[in-house]
Parts: structure tokens; sequence; C-alpha cells
């Protein structure tokens, strides 16, 4: 399946959105006609259901069938209504579209045309999604051949259950019911736009709607109109940061960010386009509980309700893509990487005993703005070079 040139705005979006966000709302061809992204039934074959979640990438992972075919790896995004599909899933499902959709970027960016595909179920574990339409993106293209996921579970698919991202445990958990009534600490009304859910955070006397996106990597992204309004550190982000190689500054927020009850100490921020984002680095602290039916959520935790942002720490090494592998692209001279013998031009085959593949630049990024140790194996002078175990220590 080939890539029409109204796709590209979504591709480079979706890449973007990695970090800031997914692709948001969308619109069918017809007059005023929307995608149904919310299915028609929702069946759980028990009253809780449980998945195992990977979060390792700094985003939400799990496992689907889709028309009872797979598994298949998908992105579970809080941050994007729709569902979406890569193109060689959809081709290898012989799904055909059944019309296309105007989409619009979280940036505000001049809509794209994409296809609408109808999909007869979406299973997760023992829940299964009927009747629901989905668009189809070029992953492939998106991570620059590797693969990191399959499709994207669009938080619309979870409307009828009271969906819960168990962050510490590393669960999904899906049931019937309803969050209590908003108390203002722990549990918060939120306004939906567009098929997400936008609560209020506040800085000082500076306060904004921003949408609770599981599918960004970073911690908050906020609004260009609120850059100069907001007070920010003197200090800048490492060097080996996703954002600084999409070319997006990243600067600790001069004091505290409340939550609810909740105040985040010197969080990492950005300003990038129309809309603020709060993204995986705030979310992976909490237990995270949406109900739809009554436009509530709930940010629960064990331990205190301050959450500190620590400086960041690098590893000294700069990864990227090299002829669809994932590689080291840098050294810094003098770093621990340094020392142990890391070259530019190292091939990374496993990090922490998982292919690299599951992570991809990005994914890996992400995971190492927030360990202190990696375990890896990377392979010096090429695909037929001499595989090496090595243990990364991150330094300030």
């Amino acid at each position: 399946m080939s890539v029409s040139k109204g796709r590209v705005l979504v591709i480079m979006c979706v890449a973007v959105g990695v970090i800031i966000g997914s692709a948001g709302s969308a619109r069918g061809d017809g007059p005023g006609e929307r995608i149904r992204a919310k299915p028609a039934r929702t069946e759980l074959q028990s009253p809780v259901v449980e998945v195992p979640l990977h979060v390792g990438t700094g985003q939400p992972l799990v496992r689907v069938l889709i028309n009872d075919r797979g598994p298949f790896r998908f992105l579970l995004d809080t941050g994007a209504a729709v569902t979406k599909l890569d193109d060689d899933v959809a081709d290898g499902l012989q799904l055909r579209p059944v019309r296309t959709t105007e989409i619009r970027s979280a940036s505000e960016g001049s809509p794209s045309v994409l296809d609408v595909y109808h999909l007869d179920s979406i299973t997760l574990r023992d829940v299964v999604f009927s009747d629901v339409e989905a668009v189809v993106i070029d992953y492939d293209e998106v991570f620059g051949g590797i693969r990191r996921y399959e499709g994207a579970l669009g938080l619309s698919v979870f409307a009828d259950t009271l969906l819960t991202i168990d962050y510490p445990r590393g669960y999904v958990v899906l049931k019937q019911g309803e969050l209590p009534a908003a108390d203002g600490q722990e549990i918060l009304d939120y306004k939906e736009r567009d098929g997400t859910a936008m609560i209020r955070i506040s800085f000082g006397r500076t306060s904004a709607d921003a949408a609770i996106d599981s599918g960004m990597a970073g911690a908050f992204a906020l609004d260009k109109s609120l850059e100069g309004r907001i007070e920010l550190s003197s200090e800048s982000t490492k060097p080996d940061s996703i954002a600084d190689q999409l070319g997006i500054d990243v600067t600790p927020l001069k004091g505290a960010m409340r939550l609810g009850k909740y105040e985040l100490v010197e969080p990492p921020v950005f300003f990038f386009g129309s809309g603020s984002v709060l993204g995986h680095k705030v979310l992976k602290h909490f237990i995270v509980t949406l109900d739809q039916m009554h436009h509530r959520v709930r940010f629960a935790r064990d331990g205190n309700s301050r959450i500190k942002f620590g400086p960041k720490w690098s590893f000294g090494i700069v990864v990227g893509s090299r002829r669809g592998h994932i590689a080291i692209t840098s050294v810094t001279p003098g770093s621990y990487a340094d020392t142990i013998g890391l070259q530019a031009g190292d091939l990374i085959l496993t990090v922490e005993g998982r292919p690299a593949w599951e992570y991809d630049v990005h994914g890996l990024n992400a995971l190492m703005e927030e360990v202190g140790v990696i375990d890896m194996k990377v392979r010096r002078g090429g695909i037929n070079g001499l595989p090496l175990l090595v243990r990364l220590k991150a330094e300030p």
C-alpha cells in the first residue's frame, strides 16, 4: 500500500507526536460526518479485565487482535480519539477503505486526507470492541523503517468502559462503573475536545487546559501562547534528549505546576503549536482512571503529593538510525561511555534484554531519560562485526 501525498503531513505529525502528542480530530467526507471511533458494542468477558502493559519505551503498548487475527503491538493513545492501523496490517488483513476523511494535527496544520477502514472487532485480552472505524498510517515512514508498533488505540474505543492505566504495576484495567463526583483533589472534571480529555493545570497565576496524552513521551508540551508568561529555569536540556534531536527546546519550569492536589516541582516543559499536552513523564507517576461517560479523571498514587523532577542525567551517547538499524551516532569525550570504549557507528542489538527494534530511536532516548543504568548488546564494525555486552551508567 503506497502512501499518498495527502498523508505526508499526518506522518510528520505522528513522528513528532512521539514527543508532543498525536493527530487529533477527524471528519469524514460526508457533510458533518465523523469517523465512528467509538465501537458499536463493548463486551467484557469478566467483571474486571487486566491487560499487561509495556511502558519501557516511554509510551504504553498492549497486544491486540484485529478481526480475530494477530496479535499486533498497539500504542494505547489517550491523546487521540481515532484508532490507527499500520498500512501493512491493513494489507495483511485484506481490508479495503470505505471512504476518506480529513484529519488535522495537534499543531493545527492544514488537514490531510486519509482512508477510513471498518473493523469488525478489536480484542484486548477479554474485552471485544465491535464495529469500529480506523484510519491507516505508514508506521515504517513514521519510525524510519524500524516499526515500533503496528497501530494505536484511540481514547474513544474505551468510551463504554472505565479505563485505568496503572503505570506503577504495568497494567491496563477495564471494567464497568463510574468515578465518584469530582473533589478537586484526586478526581477532576475534564472537558472533552475532539474526543480527548482536557484538564485544568496551573502554574502560579497562569492556568491552561491540557490534553491527557499517554502517547506523548515527554512531560508537558505547552501552547506557544504561554511562552513568556511562564517563568522557566535557566537549565537547558541534555543533547541526547529526543526533543533536542527534533529541534525543540526543553527547559524545567521554575517553581511548581499544580494538578489537583498534586504539586509537580520543576517539570520539563516545551512550547509547541496550539494546545497544551500532559504526557508520559507525568502520567507514569499515577494510576490514571478515565470515566468518559461523566467526563471525570482520577489521578491516584501511593506516596507524597509533591513530585520532584530532578535534573537530567546523560549516558554520554546520542542514538540515531543507521541504514535501518539503531546505532550510536556520537559519544561524548570523557564520558563513561567513552571510557568503556563505545564508538560512533556501533549498532545497538538489545536493550535490557529486549530487541532494540522494540524501542526505536525515540523509545530508547525516552528510556535513557528515565533510568540510571542500562544493559546493552552492541555490534562493532557493522552487521558482521563482533557483539559486545556493555553496562552504561548515567552521569550528571
